[in-house]
């Protein structure tokens, strides 16, 4: 066994294998380096070969299942929380502005197992913003912001050493991307600037499909999930008040039967809008009146409000439950719609706002004056009802049609009458007058 001496020290350390081969630790034997005794050394250092084990070993506790294994390397959990410490002392104003980064990136790349900021890959920041514009249904300038927002946390991890490159720089994204033709033709454009259709741009062919298939599809694809959202035909009638009043799909989601003010036509209904906050009235026809009132209320689970029993027994699509009505309606009432879309083959998905568009075309159609119409979506300005909703006015076409006819005859009949010989062509024109 080799002994190793240190220099100007009084300590001489042992250590190595044992006659059978197993090793030991080392230990220290006190001996002056000065009048060093190799006699003693050796003896010790035979003592030391010969016992085992050196020292006694406890006997390991009994264990009924193996110990999970830490991850090793920073996690993003813990790398937002200290990115959001960073910022708190350098941007206050802006704090409540980067919180949301754990909503919409770091709990998103969790539920696809992605937990290590070293294991995070490209390809899952792609399929995070497919995420973004196929199911948060946002516009294009809030997933831009949700980009610098989340690049901000990635450019500290690059800062701190715990990634090589900002992968946010490697995922392309064009603010102001115009469709195709053939995008335009299929109904697909999502960015800014193309509005979404409405269901029926002639007829009510959709709109009878939607009402004749949802149920089914509903419980076939939904309705072991336990909601009583689902039951009841609830969720359908949730898509017939926005057809039928024109509300936005936020308004429609806390519609309260019990404010409808009954008609001699059916029913008229007031509320706050949510989005604008101006106030606005709508026209419940009698067969829509019946349905909702015929309606089960669900069962009040908002707990996070302190006025719970305010709310409890008056909403039939709303049950409290979620951090807010918007994140109630993305699990709930967006994702069924969409995938419902999908399967009746709808050239555009099938969003929420495409009932409300339905509904202001469709009145126009009926020769609704513009100004009635705006009224009942609740747009500040008439501007704005005209933008969105006059052309698709069939009458319009029509009468635009009839005119542009008219002009192409006239146009004809100039020319004739320029290619007759001067005498026919004062004749033709005084057949004119």
């Amino acid at each position: 066994m080799a002994v190793k001496l240190k220099k100007r020290g009084k300590w001489y350390h042992a250590g190595g294998k044992n006659a059978h081969g197993i090793l030991i630790p080392r230990h220290s034997i006190e001996i002056s380096t000065k009048h060093p005794d190799l006699a003693k050394m050796k003896q010790a250092e035979l003592e030391l070969a010969t016992e085992w084990p050196w020292p006694p070993r406890k006997p390991a506790a009994p264990t009924s299942a193996p110990p999970v294994p830490t991850p090793v390397g920073l996690t993003l959990q813990s790398a937002w929380e200290r990115w959001m410490k960073l910022k708190e002392k350098k941007r206050p104003n802006t704090y409540n502005g980067y919180k949301t980064v754990k909503r919409f990136f770091v709990e998103p790349l969790a539920a696809r197992g992605v937990t290590l900021v070293a294991d995070l890959k490209r390809q899952h920041l792609v399929d995070l913003q497919l995420d973004w514009e196929d199911n948060q249904e946002q516009e294009p300038g809030t997933i831009d912001t949700w980009r610098r927002y989340s690049s901000g946390l990635l450019n500290w991890c690059v800062d701190n050493e715990h990634l090589k490159v900002n992968l946010w720089r490697t995922v392309k994204f064009e603010k102001e991307k115009m469709p195709t033709m053939q995008e335009i033709m299929q109904g697909k454009g999502k960015k800014k600037g193309i509005a979404t259709l409405p269901i029926d741009l002639k007829g009510r062919d959709n709109w009878e499909r939607i009402q004749a298939e949802a149920p089914a599809f509903i419980q076939r694809n939904f309705g072991l999930g336990g909601n009583p959202l689902y039951a009841h035909n609830t969720w359908l009638a949730y898509l017939e008040v926005m057809y039928h009043t024109g509300l936005r799909r936020c308004d429609a989601l806390i519609f309260r039967p019990d404010k409808i003010q009954p008609t001699k036509h059916g029913g008229s209904y007031f509320c706050i809008q949510v989005k604008t906050g101006d106030p606005v009235t709508c026209v419940i026809p009698p067969a829509l009146y019946e349905r909702v009132m015929a309606l089960p209320l669900l069962p009040w689970r908002g707990a996070r409000n302190k006025d719970t029993a305010e709310y409890a027994g008056k909403y039939p699509f709303y049950d409290g439950s979620g951090a807010n009505p918007e994140s109630y309606m993305a699990g709930y009432l967006n994702t069924p719609l969409r995938k419902f879309g999908r399967a009746l083959g709808m050239p555009q998905n099938l969003r929420p706002h495409r009932f409300r568009d339905s509904f202001s075309v469709n009145m126009l159609n009926l020769g609704l004056p513009l100004q009635d119409v705006s009224f009942m979506l609740g747009h500040r300005l008439l501007a704005t009802t005209e933008k969105h909703y006059k052309p698709y006015v069939l009458s319009i076409h029509e009468a635009l049609e009839n005119r542009w006819a008219a002009a192409q005859q006239k146009t004809l009949w100039e020319e004739a009458v320029e290619a007759q010989p001067k005498k026919n062509r004062d004749l033709m024109e005084a057949m004119i007058h």
